[in-house]
């Protein structure tokens, strides 16, 4: 796993091999789920009033970051955007 800058846009990247897993800006995360999980957890995601969906078929969605709590439920997303990446990648 790598992280790249982008000083022009202010953003942090990271990425899993050539797969860009996610990148930060102006207290949002951009979050590259995969469609399938996006599936999987539309429900629980749709609910979340930190989370937008980026609308059928995409892989990625914006997590708001405020707070402890929305730092940790960025965290548990990214989790899961790394398994699906990994897998990708296999």
């Amino acid at each position: 796993m790598k992280t790249s800058s982008c000083k022009k846009r202010r953003t942090k990247t990271l990425w899993l091999g050539k797969t860009e897993v996610a990148h930060c800006h102006n207290g949002e995360v951009d979050v590259r789920l995969t469609r399938a999980v996006v599936r999987t957890l539309r429900d629980e995601l749709r609910s979340d009033a930190r989370i937008d969906l980026r609308g059928p078929g995409y892989d990625w969605i914006l997590v708001r970051v405020r707070r402890t709590a929305d730092v940790e439920r960025a965290l548990e997303l990214l989790r899961h955007a790394v398994r699906a990446a990994r897998t990708i990648a296999t």
